[in-house]
């Protein structure tokens, strides 16, 4: 529901300016009538008066449209701060797998014995058996030392 402000203040300004309320035969009736209406409308100014300074500038973004915006753009943030929590997981878990195999690299060349890791791999056909030969390797060599 749109309100049309200017013209709602300027019926409640005409009313609150009338001098001559209709007499009525209870002068008691007629005055409380009068103080309601004066209270109404004056109530009605105030209360667009309020809405005036409330109201930013023509060409200014509204209180409204200031939180509409910040909450998009804490949702973006969230969203986005998500989205990157998953890469870091992923990435942690790309760097251990990547670790594992440095030290599978390391422990061939450097530490297990050719004949034992020879005797490991024997029987393997495939990346994990070889990658689980070799872990079993180096704990045997790690046993050892």
């Amino acid at each position: 529901m749109t309100i049309d402000k200017a013209k709602l203040k300027a019926l409640a300004q005409a009313v609150a300016d009338l001098e001559d309320i209709p007499e009525r035969e209870d002068e008691h009736a007629e005055a409380v009538d009068a103080l309601w209406l004066n209270i109404h409308c004056h109530t009605i100014l105030a209360l667009l008066a309020e809405i005036d300074r409330l109201s930013p500038p023509a060409g200014q973004v509204s209180y409204r449209q200031q939180m509409e915006a910040w909450k998009s753009a804490s949702s973006q943030d969230l969203r986005a701060r998500g989205e990157l929590m998953i890469q870091v997981d992923e990435l942690k878990a790309e760097n251990e797998a990547l670790r594992k195999d440095a030290e599978r690299y390391r422990a061939i060349r450097d530490e297990i014995p050719h004949v034992d890791l020879g005797r490991a791999i024997l029987d393997v056909q495939t990346a994990d058996e070889y990658d689980s030969a070799v872990d079993a390797a180096m704990a045997k060599e790690a046993s050892h030392g």
